[in-house]
């Protein structure tokens, strides 16, 4: 009797299908998304604190919440833009100043 594969099993066959499947030009519904969203979370310098990336017909859509000023941007489509797949960046994100508190609750 075989046994299951385990949880690290399972995440590194995944990545593997990731991986191969991006260079494909039939890839797994939201592998762009996912690596775009991978990478730039690993290689960009600035804090998300949410991301959401959204396929667009000619690219990618990004949405979130974001430490640092709106001259990151030019860094984080520039980052996003490597990804196979990402032909263009639409940048829909919030920047927040590092230096300021957040907005008090309630």
């Amino acid at each position: 009797m075989r046994s299951l594969p385990t949880e690290g099993e399972t995440s590194a066959i995944a990545n593997q299908r990731i991986d191969q499947s991006s260079d494909s030009h039939f890839s797994l519904p939201h592998t762009t998304e996912l690596n775009v969203r991978r990478t730039l979370l690993t290689q960009c310098q600035c804090k998300f604190h949410s991301l959401v990336v959204h396929r667009t017909r000619d690219g990618i859509c990004l949405q979130g919440v974001v430490d640092g000023t709106p001259s990151d941007a030019a860094e984080i489509c520039r980052i996003a833009e490597v990804v196979s797949g990402v032909g263009s960046v639409i940048n829909r994100l919030t920047f927040q100043s590092t230096d300021s508190a957040p907005p008090p609750k309630g």
